[in-house]
């Protein structure tokens, strides 16, 4: 696992990043560099988590990464979650077409008063939209990747919208 970022734009509740409680990691990002000499240091790692703290489609260099870790036969997964809310089309496109295996994206909310109380700074619309891009680009490239996971959680404030969040 290594940290893609631990800087995120939201600002949830319960989030150590949204407190400031980074601890060891820091503020900051993965440069497509360090990426590039851990690979060559560990050529016998095939899969790498980027997700962890911080909202990974933040670091600028992350296109870079995707490319390079395809490129060298690594599977690249966001399994810990993603807040997908601030993504380009370029960058839909590059984790179609470079095979990024697995996000969780995180959407609390059915609607979008309700997510933004946890997601504060967050846009359900604008989730919804980049997934139903990526779903487009999938068709498109005739890829299974990247599987997309919803991740909800569960609180007293949003509770009573899982049944719509689900359908």
């Amino acid at each position: 696992s290594l940290e893609a970022s631990s800087i995120c734009q939201l600002k949830c509740p319960e989030c150590s990043q949204a407190k400031g409680n980074v601890g060891i990691i820091g503020k900051g990002y993965l440069r497509f560099h360090d990426f590039k000499t851990f690979v060559e240091k560990h050529p016998h790692f095939k899969k790498i988590e980027l997700s962890n703290y911080g909202e990974i489609f933040l670091n600028p260099e992350l296109k870079d990464i995707i490319r390079y870790a395809h490129d060298a036969g690594i599977k690249l997964t966001a399994r810990n979650g993603v807040n997908f809310n601030t993504v380009d089309d370029e960058m839909l496109e590059i984790l179609v077409k470079y095979q990024f295996q697995k996000i969780s994206v995180s959407i609390d909310g059915a609607t979008p008063d309700t997510y933004a109380i946890y997601r504060k700074g967050g846009h359900l619309l604008a989730v919804l939209e980049n997934i139903r891009k990526i779903n487009t680009l999938k068709q498109h490239y005739h890829s299974i990747y990247p599987a997309l996971d919803w991740q909800f959680i569960l609180f007293v404030h949003n509770e009573q919208e899982l049944p719509l969040a689900r359908k």
